[in-house]
């Protein structure tokens, strides 16, 4: 991206200040945040948090103000300080789906109703009243896999003739959704017999299918604890509630769609919030588990358990829990919004030239429509090593 005269002017000057004098190390470290300063200047982003780890690990921490100015927030961003993520709580449900499926408790070519036949099965070992789960006939042949990647035909965010049950939680929300059949376009296809059709409802019923196999029993939250976030050192991410969003929301309020966005039964789908710096820290896991580098076998312990997670379905980019750039994918990428928060995560694929690879989280409060643009440039400009 060409830089403005003006920036080039400037850069210039410190360049010549910095031959004719012995620059203190901080003034360097001035001459670097002047540098990126003029690069981002046409991003247009406001009260928007960024967050990029490059070759080094190090994570590197800007803050877009109100007025537009980038503020340096590295050492002073506050793990205190909260994001909702909204729909990048995806990836996290996708690795505890994966993680399941590498223990054996889970398969991806298993069908709808073998799954509701095992959820069956588990109520029973668990002691729990027994409730035969109707499966609509037309989803006989709809895998584990098709729902991860949005290929089941299950009410998605176009949908807007689908109620929420009342009562009975994501149990009834699974059992309305298989009982009442397929909402999407088929295709002519034996393994994606639907198109892609993104699905908030789809991830929900995959959050109830976690708990419901757990023994003994869990709830998701509490699996996402366990089992994800305290193997990898993650302290401040969890679940945010319909109140919390409001509290956070303050000033900019929530409308209609955001307030069913915060539904609590779709938080396996939207619901986590996170600290910036615990997020990346479960993207960097990510990127390196399947980028094949060295990493920690807490969560996931076989190379090709991270080779799923990048694994699409006919004509579609998304993956399991990650959308792919490409086909043949050189990034992958999400986007979420909540209501309060808008966010991006993006991250380096393929054979890395250096070190660990690059990737980047953002969170903003501005609405979704009026950034993601510019989240997509911000990604560019770091993968060409445009940012120091």
């Amino acid at each position: 991206m060409p830089f403005g005269i003006g920036c080039k002017l400037g850069l210039f000057f410190l360049f010549v200040v910095q031959l004719l004098f012995v620059m203190p190390a901080a003034l360097s470290a001035d001459l670097a945040f002047e540098e990126l300063d003029c690069i981002l200047k046409d991003v247009q982003l406001r009260n928007t948090w960024f967050m990029y780890s490059k070759e080094d690990g190090k994570n590197h921490a800007y803050h877009f103000q109100k007025d537009g100015s980038l503020l340096d927030c590295s050492s002073s961003l506050s793990n205190s300080q909260q994001f909702g993520i909204g729909s990048n709580t995806k990836t996290m449900t996708a690795l505890l789906i994966i993680q399941a499926v590498e223990e054996g408790r889970l398969k991806l070519d298993s069908k709808v109703d073998e799954i509701a036949r095992q959820i069956e099965a588990a109520d029973l070992k668990a002691g729990r009243p027994v409730f035969p789960i109707e499966v609509h006939r037309d989803f006989h042949q709809i895998t584990l896999k098709n729902l991860l990647t949005h290929h089941a035909g299950f009410p998605g965010v176009d949908t807007t003739d689908f109620a929420f049950p009342v009562q009975g939680g994501r149990d009834a929300l699974m059992r309305k959704i298989l009982r009442m059949g397929p909402v999407g376009y088929r295709q002519e296809s034996k393994d994606t017999p639907f198109c892609f059709h993104y699905s908030n409802e789809g991830y929900a019923v995959l959050g109830e299918v976690l708990e419901r196999i757990s023994y003994p029993p869990d709830t998701f939250e509490n699996l996402l604890r366990k089992k994800l976030f305290i193997p990898l050192g993650i302290g401040q991410c969890h679940l945010i509630s319909t109140s919390e969003a409001l509290r956070q929301a303050g000033e900019h309020g929530l409308d209609a769609m955001a307030a069913e966005e915060l539904d609590p039964l779709l938080l396996p789908a939207n619901g986590a919030s996170c600290s910036l710096n615990d997020w990346m820290t479960f993207i960097r896991y990510i990127m390196n588990g399947i980028n094949g580098n060295p990493t920690s076998q807490k969560v996931l312990r076989k190379p090709e358990s991270f080779a799923l997670l990048k694994e699409t379905q006919e004509n579609c980019y998304y993956g399991t829990g990650a959308l792919m750039l490409s086909k043949k994918p050189s990034a992958a990428y999400h986007f979420g919004a909540n209501g309060i928060h808008s966010s991006f995560f993006w991250f380096q694929l393929g054979r890395l030239e250096k070190g660990m690879g690059t990737s980047i989280v953002v969170a903003s409060t501005e609405p979704f429509y009026d950034v993601y643009s510019h989240f997509y440039l911000l990604a560019e400009l770091i993968q060409n090593n445009t940012i120091p």
